[in-house]
């Protein structure tokens, strides 16, 4: 079987294939997000504050037939610091039989190399066997491999439609579990404090 980086490096030429539409697509990080002291630029251990990253999750057109494929959400950034905490997703419909799936939550670390972008898999989330469900759900990041916190502002989520090992080794794949426009949605998705009560 193929490490998880290597799996992903596999997947990236369909990342670059599907630029136009890669990816606000129907999900969320909910994140604790540093708040930094008065006077001074660093971030503290505490208290935190909860920011919200992602597209908002309602009905998209499509879920994906390829299996095991990776998403990258792209509508924008977390702040230096931030320590993602949920992902949500909507998996409302089965446009290609799949009842089921799996979700493996990523975090991401982007660099700009002329004109592409790279993205680099700095952190691997537990993942999920996830069901058709009419609304939207939430699955817990817990980091099993790799960082806990974004270093910097260039940080991004995303997810593979797999189930991994603690060593990233995809041990189960699946068609698309979480919907999305193509093409995109187009501007920045949801970012800042969240509002939710």
């Amino acid at each position: 079987m193929l490490s998880m980086i290597q799996f992903l490096r596999r997947m990236l030429w369909r990342v670059n294939l599907r630029a136009m539409f890669v990816l606000v697509f129907l999900a969320g990080f909910t994140a604790f997000a540093p708040r930094a002291m008065a006077g001074d630029n660093r971030a503290t251990a505490a208290p935190y504050r909860f920011t919200v990253q992602g597209s908002m999750p309602t009905g998209r057109a499509q879920t994906d037939q390829y299996v095991a494929s990776v998403y990258i959400y792209v509508g924008g950034s977390f702040a230096p610091g931030t320590h993602p905490a949920t992902f949500q997703y909507l998996f409302g419909f089965a446009e290609f039989g799949n009842t089921t799936g799996y979700i493996t939550p990523l975090l991401f670390e982007s660099e700009s190399a002329g004109e592409y972008t790279i993205y680099t898999v700095r952190g691997i989330g537990q993942g999920f066997e996830v069901a058709l469900h009419s609304a939207p759900r939430t699955l817990p990041f817990d980091v099993i491999e790799g960082t806990k916190f974004t270093t910097n502002g260039h940080y991004t989520f995303g997810f593979v439609n797999a189930l991994v090992d603690s060593s990233g080794t995809p041990t189960e794949t699946s068609m698309g579990a979480v919907e999305f426009d193509n093409p995109a949605d187009g501007g920045q998705g949801q970012g800042g404090a969240s509002d939710n009560k």
